[in-house]
This record gives C-alpha cells, structure tokens and sequence, in this order.
C-alpha cells in the first residue's frame, strides 16, 4: 500500500464519523480545495532555496476512500521540495499533478459507486515535517528529475513497486509528520468532484446516476 493510500485509510475515520448528504449536483462540482496557498514556500518558516528540489513520476499508485476501498489507480508528477529549517528539523513541500482512473465499485466517498475507466483529474499534496539526518550520500539525486516509478498496485490494496523517497535522503530513524494534506479530484458535471482533505472531506466521484454532494 503507497503511503499516499495510508493516509486515505488514516481519515477514514474523520469521513464516516459525520456524513451530511445534500442533493445537490451544482454543490458538488463547485467545489474547491485551496491546496497551493497551503504548499507555498513560506508556509515551511525556513529561509533560502530548498536543499532538495526533485520531480518524480509514478504510475498505478492505489487510491483508497472513505469506505474502505481502491477506488482509483493514479498516475502523477510529484514535484518535491525540502527546505532545512534548523538543525535536523527539515520542511518538505509535496506537489501532485495527474489523474485517477476509476476501477468499478464503490466510490470514494461515503455512497456510491462509480464505474471502471473513468479518468479524473486529480491535484494536491502535502506539507510535512521531518526531523533526522540526512544521508551524506543520498540515493536520488537532490536536484532535477529521479525518474519514473510503477507502484504496481491492485486492490488490495498490494504495492510491490512502491519507493518512499523519504528514504533516499535520510537516515533510518527519521520522524515524517504531515502538517497538512489534501487533493481535490474533478471529474465532469456528471460524475463530481470529490475533496479528501485535512479539513474534511466533501463531495464525491460517482456514476453519473447517483451523483450527490457530501460532506464529511
């Protein structure tokens, strides 16, 4: 399971825990997640260019939602950012930008369903703290583009291809905290847009017949 898909599991209980469902449609696809105020530079209080500044491509990276369940395999840009904050304490800025092809079954908020090969747009990321050494010989490069990565996902959900890339540049031991995280996926008129945030998740990515605007 990708670490993008444990923290889906991890709100799993802040989605069921109070599910308000409006009707309505319009709701849903005017929807909004303010992701980039959140992942600017000066949210991470450091100072100076960040120490590591990489792109990462990943294809097949299990997406799980409030029910459970892989609903999607993504496939993503990760653009990533590092800054040194003070001593072993460093700020990592995470970009996504790809999309999210459904796979049939349930949808990824709290009802529906959604149908298989429906292709969404999907933007967000997250801002985390990590506290620990960095590898003096780091196994990514720190600066340019490291390559492109097939999870291998399935429903499970099982990942046999997944990297962390927190461990390309710190020693064993390090503290990852995730100070913020969300991403919005767009689907058309027809099928929503769902948020699955930090704040709370809303709305839904469902088959054009029970499309409803939830919130979380």
């Amino acid at each position: 399971m990708s670490n993008k898909s444990l923290r889906f599991l991890a709100a799993l209980a802040v989605g069921l825990g109070g599910i308000v469902v409006l009707s309505s449609t319009a709701f849903a696809a005017d929807l909004k997640l303010d992701w980039q105020k959140q992942l600017q530079p000066q949210m991470c209080d450091a100072s100076g260019r960040p120490i590591i500044d990489v792109k990462e491509s990943v294809t097949n990276d299990a997406d799980s939602g409030q029910q459970g369940n892989t609903w999607a395999l993504d496939k993503y840009t990760r653009d990533i950012k590092v800054y040194d904050v003070s001593g072993n304490t460093y700020c990592a800025v995470v970009t996504y930008d790809g999309t999210s092809t459904t796979i049939s079954g349930l949808a990824p908020g709290p009802t529906g369903s959604v149908p298989g090969g429906l292709k969404v747009d999907m933007s967000g990321g997250y801002r985390a703290t990590i506290v620990g050494t960095l590898l003096a010989d780091p196994l990514w490069r720190t600066h340019g583009n490291v390559g492109r990565f097939d999870y291998m996902c399935n429903t499970n959900p099982s990942c046999p291809g997944i990297v962390s890339w927190p461990d390309q540049y710190f020693a064993a031991g390090y503290t990852f905290n995730e100070d913020w995280w969300g991403w919005i996926y767009k689907g058309s008129d027809d099928h929503g847009t769902w948020i699955n945030s930090i704040e709370g998740n809303q709305g839904n990515i469902t088959s054009g017949d029970d499309q409803h605007g939830e919130n979380a």
